[in-house]
C-alpha cells in the first residue's frame, strides 16, 4: 500500500476515536485499603446530610477538619515527590474514612479484615491534563496519618513541567507503528511504569479472529515506541 495513502487511512481511523476509546487510567488500589473495611465515603459532590450514609456518599462538611488534615498530608507528600506543576493539575475525588469501632452500622457480608486492618483514611485523585481526566490514583494512610501505599506518580523536581501528550497523539502514533487500521479496539490509556518511573500510554487492540490482542505501550512524554506485545484475549 502506499505510504501516503496508508496515512491518510490512519489520520482517518484516529480522528474517529470517541471518548469512549479514552480511558481514564491509573488504578485506586482501593480494595487493598479500604474497599472491604467498615468506611463512610465522603465528597463535595454529595448534597449536604447529617446522618452518615454507609451506602453512599456523605457531604465532605461533616468531617471537614479530617479532611484537611489528610489531603494536607497528602498534598505534601504529592508536591514533594512530583513537583508544583503536576499537583496544580491534581484534583480530589473523594475520601474514606474507616470505622472499625461502628461494625454494627454496616453490613458485615461487606467487611474483611484480613484485607487491609490498618488503613483509616484512604484519598482518592484524579490527575486532568489540558481538560482531559486522564489519570486516577490513592494514598492510604493508617490512624495516625503514616502513608501506607505507594505512590503511583512519577517522580519530578519541584520545578519541573509536567509534559504528556494528548491521549489522540499516543493513539495515532501506536495504530501508525502497527499499521493497524480500521482494527476494531478497546482503549487507551495512561499508565504508570514503577520500573521506569514514567508515564506510558498502552493502547490495545484486537486484531484477528482468533481473539489474538495486541498491546502497544509508548513513553507519554516522548512519544517514542516502548514495547509490543501480542497475547490471547481472556475468555
Amino acid at each position: 500500500m502506499n505510504k501516503t495513502i496508508l496515512f491518510i487511512l490512519i489520520v482517518i481511523s484516529t480522528s474517529c476515536a470517541t471518548e469512549k476509546n479514552i480511558k481514564t487510567g491509573g488504578d485506586w488500589h482501593g480494595c487493598n485499603y479500604s474497599f472491604f473495611s467498615p468506611k463512610y465515603t465522603f465528597s463535595e459532590r454529595a448534597k449536604p446530610n447529617f446522618i452518615f450514609n454507609a451506602t453512599g456518599e456523605n457531604s465532605i462538611s461533616l468531617i471537614q477538619k479530617e479532611y484537611n488534615n489528610v489531603h494536607n498530608i497528602a498534598k505534601k507528600i504529592i508536591i514533594d515527590s512530583c513537583g508544583d506543576d503536576l499537583y496544580s493539575k491534581v484534583q480530589f475525588y473523594d475520601l474514606d474514612i474507616v470505622y472499625w469501632d461502628s461494625l454494627s452500622n454496616f453490613n458485615l457480608k461487606d467487611i474483611d479484615s484480613t484485607k487491609c486492618s490498618t488503613t483509616k483514611y484512604f484519598i482518592r485523585y484524579i490527575l486532568n491534563y489540558k481538560k482531559n481526566k486522564i489519570y486516577k490514583f490513592g494514598i492510604a494512610f493508617d490512624k495516625k496519618y503514616n502513608i501506607i501505599s505507594s505512590l503511583d506518580l512519577p517522580r519530578m523536581k519541584q520545578k519541573e513541567k509536567l509534559k504528556i501528550i494528548k491521549p489522540k497523539a499516543a493513539l495515532f502514533k501506536a495504530r501508525f507503528l502497527t499499521l493497524s487500521i480500521f482494527k476494531k479496539y478497546n482503549y487507551i490509556e495512561l499508565t504508570y511504569n514503577r520500573i521506569d518511573d514514567r508515564f506510558e500510554y498502552k493502547w490495545t487492540c484486537e486484531f484477528n479472529k482468533k481473539k489474538l490482542m495486541k498491546s502497544v505501550t509508548i513513553n507519554a512524554t516522548t512519544g517514542k515506541l516502548n514495547k509490543i506485545s501480542v497475547y490471547r484475549k481472556p475468555i
